[in-house]
């Protein structure tokens, strides 16, 4: 019996990556808001760079995410809206 070859899912992986940074950028920012006070050290600086960095890849995959389910979201906000609207 040969294993079954699966094509790489880009789907699955830009909502994994949407959601893992998603779940680290509220974490960095309780930790560089216990750095508020006093000069930017060495601590202070890896943490608010590893912030800005996550922050970044978090709109890349939410609109990398966006673009490849354009079709679904776009039927969604149709028929959501649609349904919504008063008089129809």
């Amino acid at each position: 019996m040969e294993p079954i070859k699966r094509s790489f899912n880009k789907r699955a992986f830009t909502a994994i990556m949407a959601g893992l940074t998603a779940l680290t950028l509220p974490f960095t920012g309780l930790i560089l808001h216990g750095y508020s006070e006093g000069a930017i050290s060495g601590d202070r600086h890896f943490w608010l760079m590893a912030h800005v960095v996550l922050g970044f890849l978090f709109v890349v995959f939410a609109a990398w995410h966006a673009i490849i389910n354009r079709r679904a979201l776009l039927n969604y906000i149709k028929s959501g809206v649609a349904g919504a609207l008063p008089g129809k």
